[in-house]
C-alpha cells in the first residue's frame, strides 16, 4: 500500500498515542490524537519542543509568541472593514443608479418623509420599488458570480499553498488584491462607467483570495502557534472577534461616508484602509517553520484538501466527523452569505425605506450583538459546557431570528430580530475549532483551504440563489428568503447535534476502558 499524501517523513507518527490506530489507515497516516496530547508549536525550539513534551506544566510559562503576531488581528480587521464597506456602497450605489436610470426623479430612501414609502400594492410607485429591488437583486447575482468564482480557485490555491511556502507571503497577497480592486472601483464610480463595468474589479478582488482567503490562512497561523484544545478555540474566536470589529466599524460608517461625502470618496477611504492592511502584512511574521512546512509538489497539496474527507487521518479525525463539520459549516455559510445584499435591499424596500445611515446603523447593531454579546460569551461558556452545545445555542438563535425578520412589518420588530439573534456567530468558529482539534499541525493550511473554499462557493451559491429567490418572491413574500435561511441553520444545528451525541458516547467509552484498566 502506498504511504498517505499526509507523510512526508514523519517518524514514528503515533508514538506516544493512547489510542490504537484504526484498521485500514496507513501507519504514516495514523496521526497522533490532537485532542489528548500537547502539539508542538511551529514557533518554539526543538530544546523547548522537548520540554513541552516531559515538563507540560513548565512549557505554559515557556511560549513565546512574536509580539508582530498579533498584527495578524488588525489586518483581518482592516481587510473585513474593507469587505463590509464596499459591499454596503456597492449595493446602494447600485440600487440609486438604477433607481435614475429606470424612474428618474423617484427617490424612496433619500429623505425621512414616511410618506416617500409607498406601502400600497395596487400603486405605480409601489410596483416601480419592486422592479428596481429586482433589477438590483439581479445585479448583486452577477457581482457574487464575478468576485466568488475565481474566489474559490485562489482560496484553495492559497490556503494550501502556505503549508509549504508560509502564511506571510499569501496574506500580502490577499490584502494587495483587496486593495487594488477597492481603487479601481473608486475610478469607475468617479468616472461613471457603466455598473457592469465594475463587476471587472470584482473580478481582480476574487481572484486574490479577499477576506476569506485572508481569514483561512490566519486560521492555519493560529493553529501554528497554539495547542489543540479550549485555548486554540478561544484563539479561533479572538480572530472571530477581530474579524466582526471589522465589520461592525464599516458597517457604522458606511451610512455616514455615503450620506456625507458621497459613493466616490467613501470608496476612496475604503481603499485606503485596504492599503493599511497592506503595509501591516510587510511586517506580519512567518508562524510555519521550514520543518513544519509541506515538501512534496503543488498537486500533491491539493490532493491532501481531499484525504481530510476520504481517510481516517487518526483515531479521533474520523472522515465522517469532517463531513459533518463541512456540511454544517456548509449551511451556515448560506445563511450568513446569502443574507448580505438581501438584508440591505429588504431594508430599504417597503414598509422601511430606510436611509443608508439607518441600514449602516442597523447593520452596526445587527453584527455588534452577535460580536459583543455571543462572542464575550464563549469563555464563560466553555467553563461550563461544550463546545458542541454552544455551536447548537447559536443555530437556535439564528434560526428564531430568520423566522422574525421574514414576518416583520416595522422597524421594533426588526430591532427584535437583532437582539435574539445575538448568539448566531458562534457555530462558525466552533465547528473551525473541532476540525483543527482533530488535524495534525502541519496540516492546517490545508484543512482551512478546504474550509476556505467551501466558503467562498457558498458565498457565491448563498448570494446567488438569495437573491434569485428574493427577485421571484419579493411581489408576494418579501420575507421568504429568510425563512429559507432558518431553514439552512435547522440543518446545521442537526449536524452539530450529531457531532455533540458522538463526542458524548466517545467520552463515555473512554471512561469505561479507564476504569477497566
Amino acid at each position: 500500500m502506498e504511504p498517505s499524501d499526509f507523510s512526508d517523513k514523519q517518524e514514528n507518527p503515533t508514538e506516544g498515542s493512547p489510542y490504537p490506530v484504526p484498521k485500514g489507515v496507513a501507519k504514516a497516516n495514523a496521526f497522533q490524537p490532537l485532542e489528548v496530547s500537547d502539539e508542538k508549536s511551529p514557533l518554539l525550539s526543538q530544546s523547548v519542543t522537548a520540554d513541552v513534551i516531559k515538563k507540560s506544566t513548565e512549557n505554559e510559562n515557556a511560549v513565546k509568541t512574536p509580539l508582530r503576531f498579533y498584527i495578524l488581528g488588525p489586518i483581518l480587521f482592516f481587510m473585513i472593514f474593507c469587505f463590509s464597506t464596499n459591499s454596503l456602497i456597492i449595493t446602494q450605489y447600485v440600487y440609486d443608479v438604477i433607481e435614475e436610470e429606470e424612474f428618474p426623479g423617484i427617490h424612496f430612501n433619500k429623505s425621512e418623509d414616511e410618506n416617500r414609502c409607498y406601502e400600497n400594492k395596487t400603486s405605480q410607485e409601489y410596483l416601480d420599488q419592486q422592479e428596481i429591488q429586482r433589477l438590483a437583486s439581479t445585479y448583486i447575482i452577477y457581482v457574487s458570480l464575478s468576485s466568488g468564482v475565481p474566489g474559490i480557485f485562489s482560496n484553495l490555491v492559497f490556503a494550501s499553498l502556505s503549508d509549504r511556502y508560509g502564511r506571510k507571503p499569501f496574506i500580502f497577497i490577499t490584502a494587495t488584491g483587496t486593495f487594488i480592486a477597492s481603487a479601481m472601483l473608486a475610478v469607475g464610480i468617479y468616472l461613471k462607467w457603466n455598473i457592469y463595468a465594475l463587476l471587472v474589479f470584482q473580478f481582480v478582488g476574487g481572484s486574490t483570495g479577499g477576506w476569506i482567503a485572508s481569514l483561512s490562512i490566519g486560521f492555519a497561523a493560529v493553529a501554528d502557534i497554539t495547542r489543540a484544545g479550549k485555548s486554540r478555540a478561544f484563539a479561533i474566536v479572538l480572530i472571530e472577534i477581530a474579524v466582526g470589529m471589522g465589520a461592525l466599524v464599516g458597517s457604522a460608517l458606511s451610512g455616514y461616508l455615503i450620506d456625507g461625502v458621497g459613493y466616490y470618496k467613501a470608496m476612496i477611504i475604503s481603499a485606503s484602509v485596504a492599503c493599511v492592511a497592506v503595509m501591516f502584512s510587510l511586517i506580519f511574521p512567518e508562524t510555519l517553520k521550514k520543518e513544519h512546512s509541506r515538501k512534496h509538489g503543488v498537486l500533491q497539496t491539493f490532493k491532501n484538501i481531499f484525504l481530510f474527507y476520504t481517510e481516517d487521518i487518526s483515531s479521533v479525525g474520523k472522515r465522517w466527523k469532517f463531513w459533518a463539520c463541512l456540511a454544517a459549516l456548509f449551511f451556515s455559510f448560506l445563511s450568513i452569505f446569502g443574507k448580505m445584499g438581501i438584508e440591505t435591499l429588504y431594508q430599504l424596500n417597503s414598509p422601511f425605506c430606510w436611509t443608508p445611515v439607518k441600514v449602516g446603523w442597523y447593520t452596526t447593531l445587527r453584527i455588534g450583538l452577535p460580536l459583543v454579546i455571543g462572542m464575550g460569551l464563549v469563555k464563560p461558556f466553555q467553563a461550563c459546557m461544550q463546545e458542541h452545545v454552544i455551536g447548537i445555542l447559536g443555530s437556535l438563535s439564528y434560526i428564531a431570528g430568520y423566522v422574525l425578520e421574514a414576518l416583520a412589518t416595522n422597524e421594533l420588530m426588526m430591532l427584535i430580530v437583532a437582539f435574539i439573534s445575538f448568539m448566531g456567530a458562534l457555530p462558525v468558529p466552533i465547528i473551525r475549532a473541532i476540525m483543527s482539534h482533530m488535524t495534525p499541525p502541519e496540516q492546517q493550511g490545508t484543512l482551512f483551504a478546504g474550509v476556505a473554499a467551501v466558503e467562498t462557493i457558498c458565498a457565491v451559491l448563498g448570494s446567488v440563489t438569495g437573491n434569485a429567490i428574493y427577485a421571484a418572491t419579493v411581489d408576494w413574500f418579501r420575507g421568504f428568503t429568510f425563512l429559507l435561511f432558518a431553514g439552512y441553520n435547522v440543518i446545521a444545528g442537526v449536524l452539530i447535534v450529531l457531532l455533540f451525541l458522538d463526542s458524548r458516547m466517545q467520552k463515555t467509552e473512554e471512561n469505561v476502558h479507564t476504569k477497566l484498566c
